[in-house]
């Protein structure tokens, strides 16, 4: 208890706590702006990224839009890259059932590495496909 009278009088003690009080209310304000200004930057670049792959994917669509050969070809690459990737996923399924897991794990690491690409790449040549068939089915209502 005189420990405490003791402290409450000296005039070091007050200036320890109140630094570090402001000092934690300072840094607490300092961080929440810069993560403010972080999701602002990463918004915008987001954005970009965004913008810049709808421009790519509408450049492709008015290429292909016009030429039914293309988008034949496109449709055919798009199932082949899908059998491709039904085929990895069987190979994942037995190399689950066959080999153990301990024995195979960086066989097994690179087959899904691989599986997940073709999915991702599948998904996005998926959506080209769609607006290309839109473009070319309004294509030739205008042709009419």
């Amino acid at each position: 208890m005189e420990q405490i009278i003791a402290n409450l009088k000296d005039i070091e003690w007050w200036f320890t706590g109140i630094f570090f009080i402001f000092l934690s209310w300072f840094l607490s304000k300092l961080c929440k702006y810069f993560w403010i200004k972080l999701n602002q930057i990463k918004f915008h670049c987001v954005s970009l990224l965004y913008k810049r792959r709808q421009k790519a994917i509408l450049q492709r669509v008015k290429n292909y839009r016009q030429e039914d050969l293309w988008i034949v070809w496109l449709i055919v690459k798009y199932w082949s890259f899908f059998l491709i990737e039904i085929m990895f996923r069987i190979i994942l399924i037995m190399y689950f059932i066959l080999v153990p897991v301990s024995e195979s794990k960086y066989v097994i690491i690179f087959v899904v590495i691989i599986t997940v690409f073709f999915e991702w790449y599948n998904n996005k040549e998926l959506e080209v496909i769609r607006k290309i068939m839109q473009a070319n089915k309004q294509w030739k209502r205008r042709k009419r």
